[in-house]
């Protein structure tokens, strides 16, 4: 869950958001959840915990969620997503990490990805 959660981890309830980067509806929907948490989570009565999954029938799906879950080792999930959500399903890693250099050095996800 490194880098994955948000909020208080000692708060009463948690909320698990399972998203597929590359679906337009968790796209839509992601943002617009996080902003209506954010008083519960400032309050420290709620943490949310944000599981990736992966679709084998979109082609980005996979290394979409390898990407978001290397930058949330490197403390950086929170602008990965803000790239990576609602990305092409059929967009390449190469094409994926040069959009993460908008928040991120991609070099610094090359030995977390290995």
């Amino acid at each position: 869950n490194r880098g994955r959660s948000y909020g208080d981890p000692a708060a009463p309830r948690t909320l698990e958001v399972v998203i597929d980067l590359t679906c337009r509806h968790c796209a839509e929907q992601y943002r617009p959840v996080m902003e209506a948490l954010k008083p519960a989570l400032a309050a420290k009565r709620v943490r949310v915990v944000v599981r990736h999954l992966v679709r084998p029938s979109q082609r980005a799906s996979g290394p979409a969620a390898e990407l978001a879950l290397a930058a949330a080792a490197i403390g950086e999930h929170a602008g990965a997503l803000e790239i990576l959500l609602g990305v092409n399903p059929e967009a390449g890693e190469a094409g994926m990490k040069a959009r993460l250099a908008d928040v991120l050095d991609p070099a610094k996800l090359d030995g977390v990805l290995e």
